[in-house]
């Protein structure tokens, strides 16, 4: 039996060991970058590989719904995001991984409802874990990056150190644990050099700026190529048009245009008019036997949902407050009243004898006594979760805070830097100014001596002719 190819344009077929290859797919925005890596996905799930894909824009639901949007897609499940069928939060990375590693399915894991510094803890986590495990337990796997250079950085903040160095030994070593990979970005020069240049296969779809067309003309250089005129061609590609360049893995480079995707394209920019497409869930016994194992994802989910939490809060508030009230009316019923003071009695005149048959008064009323429940451990448990929950989101605004703080030291040094600089600068213009004007005098200087006699040698001389008159 002949083994599958992928087909993703006319006259470019890739053999299956395509899926533990390294990839690129290169070009502005709009160009159809996206398009053609969704089309390699859709060829890879055909073949029936494993393909996990990290979604940071939340533009890749449509691998679930045909072209048209009225059939069903690929069964594939999306963790996180508008369409997500399993709840993603920023703790439980290692977690996902170990599933996927151990029950073999693809997956989207759509990030685009975290901030950025809970994607980056999330992803930390993720890529460390599926590295780990994935090295005994070889298998093949191919791993779809979108918008690369948020995740594999060139120029690296404080915090990131972890995540690239996750990145990187997946990019570097992966590939001998079965784990394929393919980056998608806008921006190439922002992409860590040493992880772009491990892709065998470059797409590069149409390019505009400089630096972008810089960061191809090195990796054409890199992988041993002269440098190529094809690289100030890019701007004049159409959308989905690309220039495939592979020296050793295919040992081709081609002008290239991506076939039609099976599925919804749902990384097309929405234009007014556009209906709103809804993608189709998973059949309900395939999403129960994923929650079997993200039991506790979800768990922790709904726990730290702000309007579940505020839910809980406030409950456990008024409970507290009611038993509090409870305590105080008790404690005022069963607190027998101080006797009071007596005080001497006058005599008074005899009062006439009431008859016996008067009835006395009836007994006071004594209050009830409340039995109060004691707290529970439950109920200590709840406490301890939420203190819990609050310490962690304390500690992330924390590392914001802190983030922004670095932010602002980064940028005083360089308004200080800017500062010194054109102090100096000035300094220079004016003793260079100083410099010429001394020069000028001392080069003219007779020519100047020369004008002032001129000038006022005449009334001198009649001063002087004028105080001679006076003193005859």
């Amino acid at each position: 039996m002949q083994p599958k190819l992928l087909n993703i344009a006319t006259g470019i077929e890739f053999t299956i060991d395509a899926v533990t290859q390294k990839l690129a797919f290169i070009g502005r925005s709009g160009s159809g970058k996206s398009y053609g890596a969704s089309k390699f996905a859709e060829e890879l799930l055909d073949a029936g590989v494993q393909v996990v894909i990290l979604d940071p824009v939340g533009i890749w639901h449509g691998l679930r719904t045909s072209a048209d949007g009225q059939s069903m897609g690929f069964p594939i499940p999306i963790f996180g995001g508008e369409y997500g069928d399993i709840p993603l939060i920023e703790g439980s990375g290692e977690l996902i991984a170990s599933t996927f590693v151990e029950k073999n399915i693809s997956a989207i894991l759509d990030v685009s409802h975290l901030r950025k510094a809970q994607r980056k803890t999330f992803v930390t986590n993720f890529a460390e874990q599926l590295f780990h495990l994935k090295k005994n337990n070889r298998s093949a796997l191919h791993f779809i990056i979108e918008e690369a250079q948020s995740f594999i950085p060139q120029r690296i903040f404080s915090g990131d150190e972890r995540m690239l160095g996750a990145m990187e030994d997946i990019c570097k070593i992966g590939r001998n644990y079965g784990i394929g990979i393919s980056l998608i970005s806008q921006r190439p020069q922002a992409i860590h050099k040493d992880c772009l240049n491990q892709t065998e296969a470059l797409f590069a779809f149409q390019i505009n700026g400089t630096h972008e067309r810089k960061a191809i003309t090195e990796w054409i250089v890199d992988k041993g190529l002269s440098k190529s005129t094809v690289a100030k061609d890019l701007s004049g590609l159409n959308v989905g048009e690309c220039f495939l360049w592979s020296p050793q893995w295919l040992r081709i480079l081609k002008k290239i245009k991506i076939l039609p995707k099976k599925t919804f394209d749902s990384s097309k920019t929405p234009e007014v008019g556009d209906a709103i497409l809804k993608t189709r869930q998973l059949a309900s016994v395939d999403l129960d036997r994923l929650k079997k194992y993200m039991e506790s994802v979800i768990e922790k989910a709904n726990e730290n949902n702000p309007l579940e939490l505020k839910k809980k809060i406030a409950d456990l508030e008024n409970k507290l407050r009611k038993k509090s009230i409870n305590a105080e009316k008790t404690k005022t019923a069963t607190t027998p009243p101080a006797p009071a003071k007596t005080q001497p009695v006058e005599p008074t005149p005899a009062q006439p004898s009431q008859s016996k048959t008067s009835t006395p008064p009836p007994p006071k009323e004594q209050p009830s006594v409340v039995n109060l429940k004691p707290p529970t451990i439950q109920d200590f448990k709840i406490l301890k979760k939420q203190y819990e929950n609050l310490k962690d989101l304390n500690e992330t605004l924390g590392e914001q805070l802190q983030y922004e703080q670095a932010e602002r030291g980064r940028l005083q040094t360089r308004l200080e830097y800017l500062w010194d600089f054109f102090s100096v600068a000035y300094q220079k213009a004016h003793n260079q100014f100083i410099e010429s004007a001394s020069t000028y005098l001392a080069e003219h200087k007779k020519e100047h001596d020369k004008m002032i006699k001129r000038l006022f040698s005449p009334i001198s001389a009649e001063g002087i002719e004028l105080d001679k008159k006076n003193k005859k």
